[in-house]
């Protein structure tokens, strides 16, 4: 059909050592005679240069793989600080407010009233704790998207409290300004 084709293959040198080749052969008519054309090409430093180029893509995408898993670990810590700065927030009100209610009790009289308020508070820190293990709970599941009133407010403060130990470090001043409705 008068089309060039082209393909690579293996020749043998004299010195029987084998090399790459690329054969590109094609027909020409001239007059009423068909002729063959065919030229090999040794394309050893082609292939050289390929592999030299391949390994460097995987050095290179063994790089990034290495970066990615450090960039996770790194994020991992992370979380893991702000986590465990959430969840015992909560509980180390509870203790102090279970400490207190203990010595109300112990007041003669007891103090009722101071009492009830520390157990509504070791309540209200309790369900704090929870909320935050639920969170991060969901987080890991795959659970079709929960559609529900959002306080913007206190999803900003909630925020502001994981990384208020971040900020500290840094010597970083948060100035907000919330809406009051």
């Amino acid at each position: 059909a008068g089309e060039t084709i082209t393909f690579e293959t293996q020749h043998r040198r004299r010195d029987g050592t084998v090399f790459p080749v690329e054969i590109r052969s094609g027909t020409f008519q001239q007059g009423d005679r068909l002729f063959y054309l065919a030229l090999a090409r040794d394309i050893t430093e082609r292939k050289l240069a390929q592999q030299r180029l391949r390994e460097k893509d995987h050095a290179l995408e063994t790089a990034r793989a290495e970066l990615a898993h450090v960039s996770r670990l790194t994020m991992l810590g992370e979380l893991t600080t702000s986590i465990a700065h959430e969840v015992s927030q909560p509980l180390g009100a509870m203790v102090a407010s279970a400490g207190a209610c203990a010595r109300w009790l112990a007041a003669d009289p007891p103090v009722m009233a101071e009492v009830r308020s520390g157990l509504d508070n070791i309540v209200a820190d309790g369900k704090r704790a929870r909320e935050v293990i639920a969170r991060i709970r969901a987080l890991t599941k795959r659970q079709a998207p929960h559609m529900d009133l959002l306080d913007l407010n206190r999803e900003i403060l909630e925020v502001l409290a994981l990384t208020e130990e971040e900020l500290r470090s840094q010597d970083i001043v948060l100035e907000t300004k919330l809406d009051s409705t």
